[in-house]
């Protein structure tokens, strides 16, 4: 299941969303060594996991178990390509009512090399639906450079806004994507899905 999981929503998501602070726990404290915030010491959240924030999430159907996920915040609220890494875009940072910011990208190590490729596919299908029923036009966004590959795989077609700098002695770089129908009709084509995938209520919560 494809899920866009908001403060609006949330109160149905609980599992998805505990398994995904859990996992990227695990894929940006655990295995990369980011110097960021943990909770409890399960979970890494930061300053930016608020009421803002909207994260497209994949998760197991039957257990809520998180696949994949990213997190999308407007450009006009608090985000961290304007607030930490400005330093990123040269030329200014890109904002206003049709941008949105797209970080924390990750996927579950638990994950098989072939699901997680699908899982991230699945993951910006999700976020290019997303980005349609909110009348987002460009999705900015930041990432660390050992990333770009995965990005790249998963079929988004990205512009830098700068050079890769390095910050705590990993290489970032900033950079955005646009969105719009053409776009949607390429993934899905290529992940072979004929119909919306994303869901704003799981299944039980939709049928009621």
């Amino acid at each position: 299941m494809v899920y866009a999981i908001s403060k609006d929503n949330r109160g149905w998501f609980p599992r998805e969303l505990d398994t995904m602070y859990r996992d990227r726990k695990r894929v940006f404290v655990d295995r990369l060594k980011w110097n960021v915030p943990v909770v409890d010491g399960i979970h890494e959240r930061d300053q930016f996991d608020g009421d803002d924030a909207v994260y497209i999430v994949v998760a197991d159907g039957l257990t809520g178990q998180h696949q994949g996920s990213l997190r999308l915040i407007p450009s006009t609220a608090p985000h961290m390509l304007r607030d930490v890494f400005s330093v990123l875009c040269p030329d200014g940072v890109p904002a206003g009512p049709h941008i949105w910011e797209m970080t924390r990208i990750c996927l579950s190590p638990s994950l098989p090399r072939e699901a997680a490729r699908k899982s991230l596919g699945l993951v910006w299908l999700g976020a290019v639906e997303f980005g349609l029923d909110r009348g987002i036009e460009i999705m900015t966004g930041l990432t660390h450079a050992p990333m770009f590959s995965n990005i790249l795989a998963a079929g988004i077609d990205i512009e830098p806004l700068g050079p890769v700098t390095e910050f705590d002695g990993v290489q970032y770089a900033a950079l955005q994507t646009r969105i719009d129908e053409t776009v949607l009709l390429r993934e899905r084509a290529r992940l072979n899905e004929r119909h919306k995938v994303l869901a704003y209520a799981p299944p039980a919560a939709a049928a009621a």
